[in-house]
């Protein structure tokens, strides 16, 4: 399998706990801190299976922070991370093909 396919399955495969972590927010407090403890050990998980870019802190610890918000916690949350997880990861190997050239005095931008 290949990276982009083997990328595409993670997120399929976290999409269906983080579904559920977010049902269980309904429930005030219980809720809430699973939610967290799932956002934080899927960072993990992602950190151990090699998915690093620039930005998943931030991402991480917004989710979290709008998890243990009372009024906010209805939100899905865990399912966002997620997703936006998958985007930054995507983004970044999309960024890391553009090259920039020293063309016309250092103007311009070439995708490779």
């Amino acid at each position: 399998m290949d990276n982009k396919n083997q990328s595409a399955f993670v997120f399929m495969a976290m999409l269906f706990p983080a579904a559920i972590f977010d049902l269980a927010s309904i429930i005030p407090f219980i809720g809430n801190l699973f939610s967290v403890l799932f956002i934080f050990f899927a960072r993990l998980g992602y950190w151990l299976a090699g998915y690093r870019s620039k930005g998943t802190t931030a991402l991480t610890a917004g989710t979290a922070l709008l998890e243990m918000i009372p009024g906010f916690s209805i939100l899905p949350g865990c399912i966002g991370f997620v997703t936006g997880f998958y985007l930054i990861n995507k983004a970044s190997g999309v960024v890391s093909k553009v090259t920039v050239k020293n063309k016309n005095g250092g103007k311009g931008v070439f995708v490779a």
